[in-house]
């Protein structure tokens, strides 16, 4: 099956649970709105950033997660494209290119 298969289920289950969506939508649109509404979000995220130092790793957690380990994680969502070998030691080559989908 390609991709024009899979993207007619998904338009099928999204039609299929269209109400359900929907109510969903409505329930988080007045979430957000009570908390503040997109300005209040905005601020928020820029405080944030403008505080951020980067993320700590904790000690002898970097042996961890080498490249295997990394591709070990990726492939189970069943991408098995990417390879650590492969990208170097940047992650400017992670996204799959799309005319080999």
């Amino acid at each position: 099956a390609g991709t024009s298969h899979f993207l007619a289920m998904d338009v099928e289950t999204l039609v299929m649970l269209r109400d359900r969506f929907a109510a969903n939508c409505a329930r988080l649109h007045k979430s957000l709105q009570d908390a503040g509404g997109a300005e209040k979000a905005s601020q928020c995220i820029e405080e944030y950033v403008s505080n951020f130092k980067g993320h700590q790793i904790k000690k002898g957690m970097s042996t961890r997660y080498t490249g295997h380990y990394i591709n070990h994680i990726l492939s189970s969502f069943g991408s098995g494209r990417f390879m650590m070998e492969e990208s170097g030691s940047s992650f400017d080559n992670v996204l799959p290119d799309e005319q080999q989908v």
